[in-house]
């Protein structure tokens, strides 16, 4: 309530404002009657002090110093009954009080002091009284819009008509979530000030609104999940409307905490329909690994689409998380995954139409961003999202990416590339990590040298390392003659044999592998094995 509205009450009529530049919209929550001059370590905060002025008779010069310590407490006013002790105040006196704005209000001769403060009391008393079934049926109302499953459009809707103010709401990311009544420059300012906040402080903010022709306060209100602040209500006021009552204004953002709360655990609800449909492809079910038509028809739930080209980013903070996701009871760990999924969700699933999913990995704390069609300046909206986890959480977001997949049975060897590539990131990496792919030197590094001399001698038997010349030799003329596309003529013209000669080697090399060779694809695989056989002597991979 402010002193103006207490003053404009009929029984306070006779009450007078004694400064011309008073600032009457000061808040008003209590009045103190006092004659002691350490009445400053006494009374609380929006007090309004009445007094006759019996120890500032002769020495108003130290009454001015009691109005500039009123006023930084702050207090609302001094009402002095003038014509007992002090017949006026001097002009220092009234100067004072115009330097600072600080009311000083004149009560009659024909009054009381306990008269006045039993009225001011009474009209607080009322006010508050009022206060409080205004908040009760606010929380009534909005009760039954959250329990109803209400949108936030919906809720912020009911406030602004509530307060009769401008309202906005913005996520910690610094993210629009809800408008009602605002315009696109209150929004730009919702944004601007929010960004700049302390976002561990509880406390409301009052901010200016700056803007020429303007007359407006923001008020910033924190809305506190599990551990952090999640999102804020901004309010708009001007001087035309009147205050919001702190008992509403308590209860309504109680709501607000509810309805952010229920959010959390659809978004938790959905994030496990999603990572269960991520370990179905990458991992398959208990018998075997699940086609790419199986996956397919497994993902339609999710948007996943047909198409010849996939490719899978594998995302997490540099700070990884080495406990168990507790599903049972969210903590500040927990909530801040939710909280990013559901922001990556917006930025980069919806931004993209569905052309990006983003699928929960849960028990590795990573997402998955998996790519349906190839986007131009994706890695610029990655290195956006990036700083803007930085200033949230002050911890890096790393991003890999895997090679590319032709069809949706392909998905997980992108998946896996993914992941390597996060897990072995060099530290000081820029953060965003592109697959390169492995020549072959490289691949038979990452296999044993038991498994490459298991499928060697599997597939090529006695010529797989020959020890005597003439297995050397039929060695030599195969890799020859699978190299010329088993042409007998060209594979003498590059051995300088006789055809005849290729023509015995290569009956001896069937017989011996005991298999003819017509058929391509087991000839691509005797090839690749001789490959493996000439790297692997060279480079020493395979020990004989």
């Amino acid at each position: 309530m402010t002193l103006k509205s207490l003053l404009e009450n009929e029984s306070l009529r006779d009450l007078t404002v004694m400064n011309p530049k008073a600032d009457l919209e000061r808040t008003i929550s209590t009045v103190e009657s006092t004659e002691t001059p350490d009445v400053i370590s006494y009374v609380p905060v929006n007090s309004f002090i009445i007094t006759t002025g019996m120890i500032y008779k002769g020495r108003q010069e130290e009454l001015c110093q009691l109005i500039l310590r009123l006023n930084e407490l702050p207090c609302t006013g001094l009402g002095i009954k003038l014509g007992r002790f002090l017949d006026e105040l001097e002009p220092e006196v009234i100067e004072t009080a115009d330097s600072v704005g600080f009311p000083l209000i004149r009560i009659p001769i024909s009054r009381t002091l306990g008269e006045v403060y039993h009225c001011f009391l009474s009209l607080l008393w009322d006010n508050e009284n009022e206060d409080l079934l205004n908040a009760l049926n606010v929380q009534k109302k909005f009760y039954n819009l959250v329990c109803h499953g209400a949108s936030l459009k919906r809720l912020l809707n009911v406030f602004s008509t509530t307060v009769k103010k401008h309202v906005a709401v913005v996520d910690m990311f610094g993210e629009i979530c809800a408008v009602s009544n605002t315009d696109a420059f209150e929004e730009q300012m919702a944004v601007k000030l929010v960004k700049g906040l302390n976002s561990e402080d509880n406390e409301y903010w009052q901010k200016p609104v700056l803007e020429e022709g303007r007359k407006e306060q923001s008020f910033i209100y924190p809305i506190r999940s599990i551990s952090r602040n999640t999102h804020y209500v901004v309010v708009f006021d001007d001087e035309n409307t009147a205050a919001i009552s702190a008992f509403v204004m308590e209860e309504l953002l109680l709501m607000f905490g509810i309805h952010f709360y229920k959010n959390l655990y659809a978004y938790f609800n959905e994030m496990q329909f999603r990572n269960n449909f991520l370990k179905l492809m990458t991992e398959g079910n208990e018998c075997e690994c699940l086609s790419a038509r199986q996956i397919l028809a497994i993902g339609q739930a999710h948007h996943l689409r047909a198409s010849g080209y996939y490719c899978v980013i594998a995302v997490r903070f540099r700070q990884t998380e080495n406990q168990r996701f507790r599903a049972e009871q969210f903590m500040r760990r927990e909530e801040r995954y939710i909280l990013v999924y559901d922001y990556l969700k917006r930025k980069i699933e919806d931004y993209y139409s569905g052309d990006v999913l983003v699928l929960p990995d849960i028990e590795g704390w990573r997402y998955v961003l998996l790519l349906q069609k190839k986007r131009k300046h994706l890695d610029e909206r990655l290195g956006e999202i990036r700083d803007t986890l930085k200033r949230v959480f002050d911890d890096e977001v790393l991003f890999a990416y895997g090679n590319s997949a032709y069809d949706a049975g392909t998905i997980v060897n992108s998946y896996w590339e993914a992941v390597e590539g996060l897990n072995n990131m060099p530290v000081g990496h820029e953060g965003i990590l592109h697959y390169q792919p492995k020549n072959i030197l490289e691949f038979l590094k990452g296999m044993s040298n038991r498994q490459i001399d298991d499928i060697c001698r599997r597939m090529l038997k006695e010529l797989a390392f020959p020890e005597d010349e003439m297995n050397v030799e039929l060695q030599r003329t195969l890799k020859a003659y699978l190299d010329c596309h088993c042409s007998i003529m060209e594979t003498a013209n590059r051995l300088y044999l006789h055809r005849n000669t290729v023509r015995y080697r290569i009956k001896k090399c069937e017989e011996m592998l005991g298999n003819d060779l017509s058929d391509w694809e087991y000839c691509f695989q005797l090839q690749l094995c001789l490959i493996f056989v000439g790297i692997g002597n060279e480079s020493g991979l395979i020990q004989r």
